[in-house]
């Protein structure tokens, strides 16, 4: 018998007459005359061709009716599998990821997590899909693609859970110790966002190592300084990012915040920033700097230009709260 079995079997799989859905039709059609594994085997691997053949109705129906015929678990999971995929590929991610997460952690050895992160992802749940992502880093042990731990970070960096973010970074970073400048760089941001400043100042520090040229470190490890009121190796830092990029709107954004915090120059600050705008920031600095310049316009009462920035604020982001936060600089 089980000779007779590998010779159906294999001659199946090799006939090259047959589409995925024949060969499938074919293995389904002798499922009762096997018994055990070699039944098993044929069901799971029918659904597999049906699969590949993009017959997702007929492995929904077909799992749901038969799965309980089955006893092995290789061939239970593997059954499972396929109807979660075909759910998956007709757009009932519900009922696949529902499926996945109550029955695949029984059978599947690992990587669960992963599927379920991945079919919240794109469900557009990010929520659930970081409750997944953070399992699957224990279920790997801590040691993702660095790929993977990047977008995840940049999930919590999106939602402002800038010490989520870090640990993913800082993850990433240490498995890419050698080479990667960038993950130690936005490992130190996350850090800085959530006012860990020392320990963001080292992950800087190795970042600029790895990459003395990194416009971004420059920047970042100006803006630590700072916040923390250093404005000499502020400017240091400043400088140096100038130096391999003179159009950074936002270093002469923060040039123009040292200006006034530090010396009291409302000029020297109106002109830093008003040259920042010349430099095509992106739309939430521009909005930043458009409010700053019409608070410092209007310091020295020049309601002209305080005007100006004020229509600019709004046609950015519209009437109601910022101009009130103006009205109420304004009166003070």
């Amino acid at each position: 018998m089980i000779q007779e079995f590998k010779e159906f079997y294999m001659g199946t799989r090799g006939d090259k007459s047959l589409n995925y859905t024949a060969k499938a039709d074919k293995m389904l059609s002798a499922v009762d005359i096997y018994e055990g594994s070699e039944r098993e085997e044929l069901m799971s691997d029918a659904m597999q061709y049906l699969i590949w053949d993009n017959e997702y109705d007929r492995v929904i129906e077909y799992c749901s009716k038969n799965l309980d015929r089955l006893t092995i678990d290789q061939y239970i999971s593997q059954m499972y599998r396929n109807w979660f995929l075909a759910l998956e590929n007709s757009g009932r991610m519900d009922e696949a990821i529902a499926l996945r997460s109550a029955k695949m952690e029984k059978y599947d050895e690992g990587g669960i997590s992963n599927d379920v992160a991945e079919a919240y992802e794109r469900l557009g749940d990010i929520d659930n899909a970081l409750i997944y992502y953070d399992k699957y880093l224990i279920e790997e042990e801590g040691y993702l693609d660095t790929e993977d731990m990047e977008k995840i970070a940049k999930f919590y960096d999106a939602k402002g859970d800038y010490d989520n973010a870090a640990r993913y970074l800082s993850i990433a970073a240490v498995n890419e110790c050698r080479e990667s400048a960038y993950l130690w760089q936005n490992t130190g941001r996350a850090l800085a966002m959530t006012g860990k400043l020392d320990e963001a100042m080292k992950y800087f520090e190795v970042a600029l190592k790895l990459n003395p040229k990194s416009e971004n470190t420059q920047y970042c490890m100006g803006q630590v300084y700072q916040e923390r009121g250093d404005q000499y190796r502020a400017l240091h830092h400043y400088t140096e990012a100038l130096k391999i990029n003179p159009n950074n709107p936002m270093v002469y954004n923060n040039l123009g915040a040292l200006a006034f915090d530090e010396d009291g120059d409302i000029k020297g600050a109106i002109e830093k920033i008003e040259a920042a705008l010349e430099m095509n920031p992106d739309a939430p600095l521009k909005l930043t700097m458009h409010i700053n310049l019409a608070r410092l316009y209007h310091k020295i009462s020049d309601y002209d230009n305080h005007n100006r920035h004020k229509k600019e604020i709004f046609k950015a982001a519209g009437f109601g709260s910022t101009e009130e936060d103006l009205n109420e600089e304004e009166e003070g």
